[in-house]
C-alpha cells in the first residue's frame, strides 16, 4: 500500500512538472514573492525611520491603501475578465516597480503617501486576481490541496532568505538599495508570464452576484482572514520593531517563519485532500493561533516572539490551505467569488488597522485572537 502511495504521489509530482501553465505561474509568483519579502515587513520600519511618521501616521497609509483594494477590486475584476488574467499579471509588474520606485523617491521629494498606496493597490490586485484565476483553471480539482501545499511551500522556500537579506541590505547599505534589487527581481518575475500564452478570455459577470446571500458565511471567514493577513504583514512586525528596534532580527523571524512553513506546507496540503481531516485541522489551527494573539503580550524577548511567530503561523496553516482550497474550487465554477473574498479580506484589515489606531496594539491583538472563531464557521 505504501509503494502505490508513492507511486500515486510521484505521478502527480510528474504531472504538477509537465504542467506548463502551472509552472509559469509558480515562477513569475515565486520571483514576485521574493521581491516583496525584501521590502514587506520594512516598509513601515522605512516610514518611521527614514520619513519620520508616527505610528498612527503608518497606520493610516495601510488603511488607505485597505479601502482602494474595496474601490479596485470589482474595476479590476472586470478588466480581467474582458482582456485576461495572465495580461493583468504581467502589467502589475511594472506598476509594483513604480512602487517602490516612489518609496525610495518619497524621502528626497514631496511625494503624498496616498499615490504610493494607490500603486500598491493597483498592482497587489491586479497580479492576485489574475493568479488566483489562472491558478484555479490550471490545476488539478481531485488534488487542488496538495497543488496549493507545493506552491505555498514554493513561496516560503523562494522568500525564505528574503527578510533576514532584507534586513542585512538596510543595516549596511540603506532602503535605496534594498528597494532597487527587489525592484530588479521584481522585473524577472514578469518574464515567465512573458513565455507563456497570454490568451485573451474575453468574458463577463456581474459584480452584485459576489454578494449573494449564500456567500454571507464565508464573507465573514474571509474578513476574519483579513484581519489575520494584516496582522502578520503589518502590526506584528511594526510591534517587534518597535520592542526590538533592530531590522536584523525582525528578517530572521520571518525568515524562519518561513522556513517552518516551506517544510510543512506540502504535508498539510496533502492532508487536505483527505476530507474527513479538514474539520479538525480546521479546529485545531484556529484555537493555537487564536490563544497566541492575546498571549502575545507576555513575551518580550527574541528567542520567546520567534518560537511564537512560527506556532502561531504553522498553526494557521491548517486553516490557510483548506481555505484557499475551498477558495479555488469556488472560482473554478464561479469567478464572482474572487470579488466576494477580496472585499472581505480588505474590510477585515480596516477593521484591525482601525482597532490599533483606536485602542492600541494589546486590544488589537485580543480582537486578532477572538476573529479566529470565524473559522469554526466553516
Amino acid at each position: 500500500m505504501t509503494m502505490n502511495h508513492n507511486i500515486r504521489h510521484s505521478h502527480h509530482i510528474l504531472r504538477i512538472t509537465k504542467n506548463k501553465e502551472l509552472i509559469e505561474i509558480y515562477a513569475s509568483v515565486a520571483l514576485r514573492m521574493m521581491a516583496f519579502s525584501l521590502v514587506g515587513v520594512f516598509v513601515p520600519i522605512y516610514f518611521i525611520r527614514e520619513l519620520g511618521f508616527t505610528v498612527n501616521k503608518v497606520l493610516l497609509f495601510y488603511l488607505y491603501w485597505a479601502i482602494m483594494t474595496i474601490i479596485l477590486t470589482p474595476i479590476v475584476a472586470k478588466l480581467s475578465a474582458r482582456f485576461g488574467f495572465k495580461k493583468m499579471m504581467f502589467a502589475a509588474a511594472p506598476i509594483a516597480i513604480l512602487y517602490l520606485l516612489l518609496l525610495n523617491l518619497m524621502k528626497s521629494y514631496d511625494i503624498h503617501y496616498l499615490w504610493v498606496a494607490f500603486l500598491s493597490a493597483v498592482s497587489m490586485q491586479m497580479f492576485w486576481i489574475g493568479f488566483h484565476i489562472d491558478f484555479s483553471r490550471s490545476s488539478d480539482k481531485q488534488k487542488m490541496g496538495e497543488e496549493v501545499g507545493w506552491w505555498y511551500t514554493i513561496l516560503m522556500a523562494v522568500g525564505l532568505a528574503g527578510p533576514i537579506l532584507g534586513g542585512v541590505l538596510i543595516k549596511f547599505v540603506g532602503f535605496g538599495m534594498l528597494f532597487m534589487f527587489a525592484s530588479l527581481v521584481m522585473v524577472l518575475s514578469a518574464v515567465p508570464i512573458l513565455f507563456s500564452k497570454l490568451k485573451v478570455t474575453p468574458g463577463d459577470f456581474k459584480i452584485m452576484t459576489a454578494f449573494r446571500k449564500e456567500y454571507l458565511r464565508d464573507f465573514v471567514v474571509y474578513m476574519a482572514y483579513g484581519i489575520k493577513e494584516i496582522a502578520d504583514a503589518l502590526i506584528w512586525p511594526l510591534f517587534i520593531f518597535l520592542l526590538l528596534d533592530d531590522v536584523v532580527k525582525l528578517g530572521a523571524i520571518f525568515s524562519a517563519v518561513a522556513f517552518a512553513s516551506a517544510v510543512s506546507s506540502p504535508i498539510i496540503g496533502k492532508i487536505t485532500d483527505k476530507h474527513q481531516r479538514q474539520g479538525l485541522l480546521r479546529s485545531l489551527g484556529a484555537i493555537v493561533d487564536g490563544i497566541s494573539w492575546p498571549a502575545r503580550i507576555l513575551f518580550k524577548t527574541f528567542p520567546s516572539i520567534l518560537s511564537v511567530s512560527v506556532v502561531s503561523f504553522l498553526a494557521f496553516l491548517m486553516i490557510d490551505i483548506p481555505l484557499y482550497k475551498k477558495f479555488y474550487e469556488c472560482i473554478k465554477d464561479h469567478t464572482e467569488c474572487i470579488v466576494m473574498r477580496e472585499t472581505a479580506l480588505a474590510t477585515g484589515r480596516i477593521i484591525a488597522i482601525s482597532v490599533v489606531m483606536l485602542l492600541g496594539f494589546y486590544a488589537g491583538f485580543w480582537v486578532m485572537g477572538l476573529s479566529n472563531l470565524a473559522y469554526l464557521l466553516l
